[in-house]
């Protein structure tokens, strides 16, 4: 599946989540559980950045389901596709890619990017936007679905994870990173799931790095 096809899907399941409030609702309380360990995670690594601003990337609707409570205000929310403002979100529209067309270099204390990673056709350019943007110390934290030491293919994590356009592997992405500019800070599985039909399991893995 390209980005094209993505895009229209993504685009078609938030219309339709606009336009059904019951079935929104059964999703966010979905979204809440899912995204426990998440929202543990980033209250953790946000307890001392003050009032640094925020860059969350993919917001989606539900990023109140992941965000800290405390942070939501100081939070710029992101998306590549268009939200209806009907459903109550400022949320910015502006690919990963092509962030320094929208915001100023060095003007975020953290970057967050959760399950954007595994969707992008890009993701060499998509690093360097983060950096451009984000100031020096400041954090950048990405959270992706990646495949286990024992061999999940990539196909396979597509059953469990739909639409997976590239491969996310923590341990290379902490080698990574200082390519991109950033120190890696740690690694951390949030989430482990059972593949569909093979003895596998496909983890939703942290990694945080900091800008030189």
């Amino acid at each position: 599946m390209n980005v094209q096809q993505i895009k229209s899907l993504f685009t078609g399941r938030i219309d339709y989540q606009i336009r059904t409030p019951w079935l929104t609702e059964e999703l966010r309380e979905k979204d809440e559980e899912f995204n426990k360990p998440v929202k543990k995670f980033l209250i953790q690594e946000l307890k001392d950045i003050g009032e640094e601003k925020i860059l969350d990337i993919g917001s989606g609707i539900f990023a109140d389901t992941y965000l800290p409570d405390s942070r939501i205000k100081q939070t710029v929310k992101t998306d590549f596709i268009e939200i209806n403002q009907s459903c109550g979100q400022n949320i910015i529209k502006v690919s990963a890619d092509n962030l320094s067309s929208v915001f100023d270099e060095e003007s975020f204390g953290v970057v967050i990017m959760k399950q954007v990673y595994t969707h992008l056709e890009n993701p060499i350019d998509a690093l360097k936007e983060v950096n451009k943007v984000l100031k020096r110390q400041g954090l950048f934290i990405l959270i992706d679905w990646e495949r286990t030491e024992s061999g999940l293919s990539k196909k396979q994590i597509s059953e469990y994870v739909p639409e997976m356009v590239t491969d996310f592997n923590a341990e290379q992405m902490m080698k990574d990173f200082k390519d991109f500019g950033f120190e890696p800070v740690k690694k951390q599985i949030l989430l482990r799931k059972a593949a569909l039909d093979v003895p596998y399991e496909v983890l939703l893995t942290a990694v945080v790095g900091q800008k030189k």
